[in-house]
């Protein structure tokens, strides 16, 4: 078998994963690259489609299945796997993406599909549950819950006696709202994600403390506090935080909004499966309550005469798209705001220029002079950080070969490091199309 890498190879998005065995051509995660490295979604991909017999997708970020309707457009059409809530994430994930494509002017071709290779990749989505052991061609498979997000799963493929673990990417052991992720055992190569390899996230208690500053602000000043968020997953938890963060400080209490609808259409997606989260469904479901989805006209009117404060969450989680650059270009120059990152801002991104220190950002043909108060949680995320991969590594105990993938060089360089230092396996960066004999 030899497994070869189209993306997220020494880069953190764009996960694109061949495994050739006797007899199968399979895909793992199928992916656009995002941020800095959405040019890389130019290049072509030299892989006949029409020959792939499956796809499977660990979890429904775009940076995972934003490539479906392009792979379908190439000719793919077999059956692409995953679990149940996975499928329904998908589901909106890319037909918001579309809408987005439809948008944007001048895009070319290689970068536009249509609503045909849409439909089409949806109908393909086979669910699988997890744990259950399936057959396919010459090669049988296995999930295994990952945690990161609602659904997400890591992969066991078993073929020629090999058996080879795709991690996808791995959520923490004490997340608030996802699980931990299930171990499996028995593993000749495992194949893991590096984005966090080189660090251990930063105490919860810092995050507190930034939470607090921010809604004081707002309650001093009669401001507006807008949290950009991502909408699957991260805006989840922040619901969660907020409320119980509110329960802990009545003194702050003030409304919070939702004004993104790929955010609340997730949002829904969680709610129909709280069972299936780290926390007690009801105690989900209460932290819901507390807020106002903004999902009609008339909300969107009554958020415009909206009394102040109010925390207002809105997608995207970087401004690079989204109702979210609406509110920023009516909140950001007035000194009385508050605007809170939550996770990780690309290179070139409105996010990152601001978190940088830019005042003066040119903004739909006018410089916007940014007053408002800017800060970021950095504590939030649903990656296992450099111990707790270790931890998973050191609790699979592989026979073999470490491949290391979804990282920055500088993250992936000094996780092989570490790891070097402390297994005798052989530890392998994976290079974007330089294939990996198993």
């Amino acid at each position: 078998m030899d497994l070869t890498s189209f993306g997220a190879a020494e880069t953190v998005t764009g996960s694109k994963s061949f495994l050739k065995t006797e007899d199968s051509y399979i895909m793992i995660d199928s992916g656009m690259f995002q941020g800095e490295d959405d040019k890389l979604n130019l290049d072509n991909i030299e892989v006949d489609f029409s020959k792939v017999d499956c796809i499977f997708v660990t979890h429904a970020h775009y940076d995972h299945c934003g490539y479906l309707p392009f792979a379908i457009k190439k000719g793919f059409r077999g059956q692409i796997f995953c679990t149940q809530q996975t499928r329904d994430l998908i589901d909106i994930v890319l037909n918001d993406s579309f809408k987005i494509l439809l948008e944007k002017e001048n895009l070319p071709e290689s970068l536009m599909y249509t609503q045909p290779d849409l439909e089409l990749a949806i109908s393909c989505l086979k669910v699988i549950k997890l744990n259950d052991i399936t057959k396919f061609n010459d090669f049988s498979f296995e999930f295994f819950k990952a945690g990161h997000i609602l659904g997400a799963a890591s992969l066991v493929i078993e073929s020629q006696n090999k058996r080879i673990w795709f991690s996808g990417d791995l959520g923490r052991p004490d997340h608030s709202i996802h699980s931990a992720p299930k171990l499996p055992s028995n593993i000749d190569h495992l194949v893991i994600e590096s984005t966090y390899g080189n660090r251990d996230h930063e105490d919860k208690a810092e995050r507190s403390k930034k939470m607090s500053r921010a809604i004081k602000h707002i309650k001093e000043t009669n401001g507006v506090l807008l949290i950009p968020s991502f909408a699957i997953a991260r805006t989840q938890e922040l619901v969660v935080l907020i409320h119980n963060f509110l329960q802990d400080h009545p003194d702050l209490t003030c409304p919070v909004l939702l004004d993104s609808p790929m955010a609340i259409a997730a949002s829904n997606v969680y709610l129909k499966y709280a069972d299936e989260l780290n926390i007690d469904s009801d105690k989900f479901k209460e932290a819901f309550k507390r807020i106002k989805m903004i999902e009609f006209p008339k909300d969107n009117k009554l958020l415009e005469k909206k009394n102040k404060p109010y925390i207002l969450i809105s997608s995207s989680g970087m401004l690079t798209g989204g109702k979210v650059l609406k509110h920023f270009e009516m909140l950001a120059e007035n000194k009385k705001n508050f605007i809170l990152f939550t996770g990780f801002q690309a290179i070139d991104t409105l996010g990152r220029q601001l978190l940088e220190g830019a005042d003066q950002i040119p903004f739909k043909g006018r410089t916007l002079k940014v007053q408002a108060t800017i800060d970021k949680l950095t504590s939030l995320s649903a990656h296992a950080d450099e111990s707790e991969l270790i931890s998973f590594i050191k609790g699979i105990k592989p026979k073999n070969k470490i491949i290391l993938n979804h990282g920055t060089q500088d993250s992936i360089s000094s996780f092989k490091d570490d790891l070097q230092s402390q297994l005798s396996n052989e530890i392998i960066s994976l290079k974007k199309q330089e294939p990996i004999e198993l």
